[in-house]
């Protein structure tokens, strides 16, 4: 099985007052050794998830190595190919850009969003 996780599950395992903590924690847990395609752009999505609150650059660094090495995890560079597949999905389906990258990226590699 394919899977792509967006960048707010894995900060919602990593901040305990998250109302979804306990939730995405349990899912990342039954995630470890899928196959996860995520868009590389989710490396500066946790990192600033993690620093803009915390202030704490420390923190923002372990939680950016935990996501790049998470067990599974594929980053897929954002070529413009995928640019411009992503960009139809966002005209197509009224998103966000970034959004649109991740859902281009699990429909690129087959995997559930």
């Amino acid at each position: 099985m394919n899977l792509t996780i967006d960048a707010s599950v894995f900060v919602s395992a990593a901040r305990p007052s998250e109302e979804s903590y306990a939730m995405s924690n349990r899912f990342l847990q039954q995630a470890k050794g899928l196959n996860i395609f995520c868009p590389v752009l989710i490396i500066p999505e946790c990192g600033a998830a993690i620093a803009r609150p915390t202030g704490d650059p420390g923190l923002s660094r372990r939680m950016v190595s935990l996501v790049g090495s998470f067990p599974g995890m594929n980053l897929v560079s954002l070529d413009s190919k995928l640019a411009f597949r992503a960009a139809e999905i966002a005209i197509q389906h009224h998103l966000r850009g970034a959004d649109a990258v991740y859902i281009a990226v699990a429909d690129a590699f087959g995997a559930a969003p």
